[in-house]
């Protein structure tokens, strides 16, 4: 789903520039008890849990492996119904917790710590935001899956092969599920009264 493909894509580019602005920082004094094998144990095993965690994230995005030239899944696209959406913020915010219990902050290094606090910091901020989640139009003038997946299909769907050729027209009969998920949480959010002004619609109409 788009929400996934971003945060996957997103949270990459974040910690890139957090690494890179984090140069002068003073590394944090080790706590009694606490040696180098300690943190090297440690961090090693955060990072292990990290790509274990992006691997599952992956198999649920087909739509991202083509985003990042990743073989597996290409005569698929994502689930963009409400409850995958629900179920992937419980299943990012159960993961902070397994993260918390399974791992001690005071003994990773610097750059372990970073990508701890990035992590619990993209939990955070999905948690503040998630009692608004239907202010986010699911259509508008900029983006949505009525521009986004045909761009999608054009620009990264690559064929080069007659399995590639199958794969494209297997997505094309699957954009019918796909956009109409899309278009029932559209339906949801307009009957709670969400909706943008009426002028947008023909040019959104226009753009898909």
């Amino acid at each position: 789903m788009i929400t996934m493909t971003k945060r996957l894509l997103g949270s990459a580019a974040l910690s890139l520039l957090m690494l890179g602005g984090c140069k002068d920082t003073p590394q944090p004094k080790t706590p009694l008890g606490v040696n180098a094998k300690h943190i090297e144990t440690e961090t090693a095993a955060l990072n292990a849990w990290f790509d274990e965690r992006y691997k599952e994230d992956l198999a649920r995005s087909p739509m991202t492996k083509t985003y990042l030239g990743l073989p597996g899944d290409q005569d698929k696209l994502d689930d963009a119904s409400q409850a995958a959406i629900d179920e992937e913020y419980a299943l990012y915010q159960a993961r902070i917790a397994d993260m918390h219990e399974k791992f001690n902050f005071d003994r990773l290094d610097k750059q372990g710590q970073i990508s701890y606090r990035l992590y619990e910091y993209d939990g955070n901020i999905a948690k503040a935001l998630h009692p608004y989640a239907d202010d986010d139009y699911v259509f508008n003038l900029m983006e949505g899956a009525h521009s986004d997946f045909p761009t999608f299909m054009v620009n990264f769907h690559k064929v080069k092969t007659p399995k590639d050729a199958r794969n494209y027209i297997a997505r094309l009969n699957a954009a019918k599920t796909y956009l109409g998920q899309n278009r029932e949480r559209a339906q949801a959010q307009f009957e709670k009264g969400v909706f943008l002004p009426k002028f947008t619609y023909d040019r959104m109409i226009n753009a898909a």
